[in-house]
């Protein structure tokens, strides 16, 4: 099996399962869209596979919201490193569904995903000390 992950929306998490045939057939077969933010991200999948054994793991890289995509990147790369799980980036949701329109479609994969951010993120400076003092 290989398990589908969007964790481009911050209110959102989408799972799926795929799978492919020995011809490098693509098909998709159930999918939920669970209402959890990124801290409940690794309860939901845990409960979405039941103990399934993963073969590979397609995951929205972006763009999307810089926490969601970091948090859904960083449980992917971590299953991948754990259990030698090939990964496969798509950029959109919609590429999922092209990919079991068109069988024939193949993904590069490899061990690590980066997210893609809408933007260069915006990095603030503290205006308290360790104390929480105005400086």
């Amino acid at each position: 099996m290989i398990l589908f992950i969007d964790g481009s929306d911050i209110n959102t998490l989408k799972l799926g399962r795929a799978s492919i045939d020995n011809l490098g057939n693509w098909s998709t077969q159930d999918s939920v869209t669970i209402d959890v933010r990124p801290e409940g991200y690794l309860a939901a999948i845990d409960t979405f596979l039941a103990n399934e054994d993963i073969e590979g793991i397609i995951a929205v890289t972006g763009p999307g919201s810089a926490t969601s995509l970091r948090t859904s990147l960083a449980i992917v790369n971590s299953l991948s490193l754990a259990k030698s799980i090939k990964l496969y980036g798509i950029t959109t949701p919609s590429q999922i569904s092209a990919l079991a329109a068109n069988p024939t479609t193949t993904l590069s994969g490899g061990n690590i995903l980066l997210p893609l951010y809408h933007h260069d993120p915006v990095i603030t400076v503290s205006t308290r000390d360790s104390l929480l003092r105005t400086l």
